[in-house]
């Protein structure tokens, strides 16, 4: 599903693990992942998100 076949196992841990979401740099590589639901966002949208 993703480009990078790496990344499918981060992916299928946080799918399996019910995560909230996938924080990531590398954001664009886990577009695919939208279409399941998942949220993928930046370190600093994470910080800008607990912080308010």
């Amino acid at each position: 599903m993703l480009c990078d076949v790496a990344d499918e196992m981060v992916l299928e841990t946080g799918s399996n693990g019910q995560a909230e979401a996938i924080v990531t740099y590398n954001v664009k590589d886990f577009r695919p992942a939208l279409e399941l639901g998942v949220t993928v966002i930046t370190p600093a949208e994470i910080v800008r998100r607990l912080n308010t």
